[in-house]
């Protein structure tokens, strides 16, 4: 906040009477404290930045480093939470994805543990947190990669010499670069550029070019089947008062079959270039009204009453995406369960009702 918005702030406490200057005082606490956070967590982001770009620029092993994520998005700005992501091209991938002394020389440990993301020749993606705040996503690629795709690229568009490549090979090299194209479709930057590899990215990005999976209806069909089989096993479970198997195992999958039906949804309605993001990021931004204002409705507690709630709550949003879309694109053929799953829920609920009654009585 600067000097006259302060000021302001300050003036209205006189204006407005001490109710008003409590609330002006505590917005004005509140946003001078986001910006301090976002200008604190950058400026240590930053400083993990250039520590980065140090270490690479004097290690020979490293070939060339970038820098893609929410750091690089041009469509979104950055918030005080946004972590780190980076790709390194590297001589000796598997060295540094087994020795971690590399870490000390960017930053002081506080904690750390590897995901592994099923992506051929890659180990892991390095999650690395900082005593600093900062978060680093850093994964290790072998620095022959991109010389392997420029190289089948020109294989592929200039000669007929491709049919020799074998079927397994060629798989695998796609499987790359339809993952690579994944990272940086929505921006990257160079730290680290030693061998001059931008323009192969730049042509790998473009001629493999990332796209959303498009809309299917045999995916639909296999969305909305798994969905209602999941909700009746949830259903069993909260009966069998089993909540943790409720919420682990049934609740997360249907929320989980639920965003890939809203995705489905989205993408039908508005084009298949439509961004609906990754694992539900952003949805309240992008989603329709008619399904974020129900979104809140939709979890519940460690409790099986509030459990069969959201279940509940959970089936109705379902089925209103499905009749809202089946509706407003009558070409599209599905195969809809729910009512046979709905008569089959509705007797378990019919037995944990009779059973919390005769409890309330005292029967049991």
């Amino acid at each position: 906040m600067n000097k006259n918005n302060f000021l302001s702030a300050k003036h209205n406490v006189g204006t407005f009477g001490l109710a008003a200057s409590s609330t002006n005082w505590a917005e004005s606490n509140l946003r001078h404290s986001v910006i301090f956070k976002y200008f604190r967590m950058k400026a240590e982001n930053d400083e993990i930045i250039r520590k980065l770009k140090e270490w690479g620029l004097g290690n020979k092993d490293i070939i060339c480093m970038l820098i893609g994520g929410s750091q690089a998005n041009k469509n979104k700005i950055t918030d005080e939470y946004s972590d780190v992501d980076v790709v390194v091209f590297a001589k000796r991938r598997k060295f540094y994805d087994k020795d971690l002394s590399w870490i000390e020389k960017i930053g002081k440990l506080a904690s750390y543990h590897e995901d592994r993301i099923g992506v051929p020749f890659i180990y892991c993606v390095h999650k690395i947190y900082f005593t600093n705040g900062a978060h680093l996503d850093l994964l290790f690629w072998d620095r022959r990669v991109l010389s392997l795709g420029a190289f089948y690229l020109w294989l592929r568009d200039h000669t007929p010499l491709l049919r020799f490549i074998p079927t397994l090979w060629e798989k695998i090299i796609i499987a790359h670069f339809s993952f690579f194209p994944k990272y940086i479709y929505r921006g990257y930057y160079l730290l680290v550029d030693k061998k001059n590899y931008r323009p192969r990215m730049e042509m790998i990005g473009r001629k493999f070019q990332y796209k959303q999976s498009p809309f299917s209806q045999d995916k639909l069909q296999d969305v909305v089947s798994r969905f209602w089989g999941i909700a009746y096993s949830t259903a069993i479970s909260i009966r069998r008062n089993e909540l943790m198997c409720a919420k682990i195992v049934g609740d997360n999958i249907m929320k989980f079959k639920l965003m890939e039906l809203i995705e489905l949804y989205a993408k039908l309605t508005n084009g298949e270039d439509f961004d609906v993001h990754d694992k539900g990021r952003y949805l309240e931004k992008w989603a329709p009204a008619f399904i974020t204002k129900r979104m809140k409705n939709i979890y519940g507690h460690y409790d099986a009453g509030d459990a069969w709630r959201a279940l509940m709550e959970t089936m109705d949003l379902f089925g209103l995406i499905c009749e809202t879309l089946t509706k407003e694109h009558p070409a599209i053929k599905l195969i809809n369960p729910e009512q046979h799953f709905r008569k089959l829920i509705q007797g378990i609920e019919n037995t944990r009702t009779a059973v919390i009654g005769s409890s309330a009585n005292g029967h049991i």
